[in-house]
């Protein structure tokens, strides 16, 4: 006897929707900061953690998204402003943690740039 699932529940669905959002994640960024004035956007840790749950796209898969620089900066300085305001040595850490891996998703888009005008 077969179980039934719901069309969202589908792996191909599963997948297709990581994909959608990989595929889009600038977009969706950019969309997040162009609204910071409305809720819930208004909010810098969400801004972020939005931003970040773009980037990671997948708990299962160790894949991120690598996006410009200028699509990921208003990221950066939010979470600046949040390591700087953090209450503990422990948030610091977690929060520093959390710029290194958005670094890291600019960090290629960026040494292929610096290819590309040297004319590698």
């Amino acid at each position: 006897m077969s179980t039934l699932e719901h069309t969202f529940e589908l792996e191909s669905v599963q997948k297709a929707c990581l994909d959608l959002i990989s595929q889009n994640a600038e977009h969706l960024i950019r969309h997040i900061y162009s609204h910071v004035t409305e809720a819930p956007y208004d909010d810098s840790r969400i801004r972020v953690g939005l931003a970040l749950k773009t980037l990671l796209r997948s708990t299962d898969s160790c894949e991120t998204v690598i996006v410009n620089s200028d699509v990921i900066n208003p990221v950066i300085h939010d979470l600046t402003e949040l390591i700087t305001k953090a209450s503990s040595s422990v948030e610091r850490r977690m929060l520093t943690d959390e710029l290194t891996f958005l670094e890291r998703c600019t960090q290629l888009e960026e040494l292929v740039s610096l290819n590309t005008r040297r004319g590698y």
